[in-house]
């Protein structure tokens, strides 16, 4: 989930819009021209463009929503794990490594376990044979990495930290809302093979072209936003490493 600031807002009014302008384009062509293409007084555009920018807005918080929980779904019910484990293990994931990554996970265990009711339990995560994935755990360290970052991090890795979260944020949301724009197209094509029964099968076609493209996109936006998690949470983790301090 994103905070409240002008940045945020307009990154769910993007997502939402490409939704919404889907919905108008597939069922209700005639609304886009009838909305800002009209000749009629610009105060009746100017509420109109309010209106649609409000709906794009909702569908956005919505699209964000939907896909905080599903990346957390995913990542707590599947194989797939979140860049955390993977740096904190290995040091190193898609190519992206980090330095002193075993200080780094020896001062998180050492002190998330302070906290813990069983602390021997954040070293077992990541011993070297380790194959089970505990994504509270992990969770809990990153948070732990996000809490100790702040405080001890410069002035550009905040800056940093935040561009690859927006960056990471803007893609993981868009994936989801270019999927739900194929997935409208998808639903389009079913009515129109019922409606025609391959009378028009150009069109139908068409409708398939457009649906396999956005899924690509879908997918490409979704693999983007995974490497942005990644970077992000490689300059969390590495903010928190001092190589000459002591393991607490």
């Amino acid at each position: 989930m994103v905070g409240f600031d002008f940045k945020s807002v307009l990154l769910q009014v993007i997502h939402g819009s490409i939704v919404l302008v889907t919905c108008l384009i597939l069922f209700v062509p005639n609304v886009l021209c009838m909305l800002f293409c009209s000749s009629e007084t610009s105060g009746n555009n100017n509420l109109s463009a309010i209106v649609f920018l409000f709906a794009a807005y909702i569908i956005g918080v919505f699209i964000d929503f939907a896909a905080d929980n599903i990346e957390g779904c995913l990542i707590k019910y599947t194989r797939m794990k979140s860049p955390a484990y993977y740096l904190l293990k290995n040091g190193r994931v898609w190519g992206i490594h980090i330095a002193h990554f075993v200080k780094i996970r020896q001062d998180l265990c050492a002190l998330a376990s302070k906290y813990s009711d069983k602390p021997s339990d954040y070293y077992c995560l990541f011993k070297e044979k380790a194959e089970v994935k505990d994504y509270e755990k992990t969770n809990y360290l990153l948070q732990t990495a996000k809490n100790k970052a702040f405080k001890c991090c410069s002035q550009t890795q905040k800056e940093q930290i935040d561009s690859f979260f927006c960056l990471y944020i803007f893609a993981r949301n868009l994936a989801l809302s270019l999927l739900g724009s194929a997935v409208l197209f998808l639903f389009k094509f079913v009515l129109e093979i019922l409606g025609c029964f391959f009378r028009e099968l150009p069109v139908c076609c068409s409708f398939l072209f457009v649906f396999g493209m956005l899924v690509f996109l879908s997918l490409t936006a979704a693999l983007a936003s995974y490497r942005y998690n990644i970077y992000y949470t490689r300059i969390i983790l590495g903010a928190t490493c001092n190589p000459d301090e002591k393991t607490p």
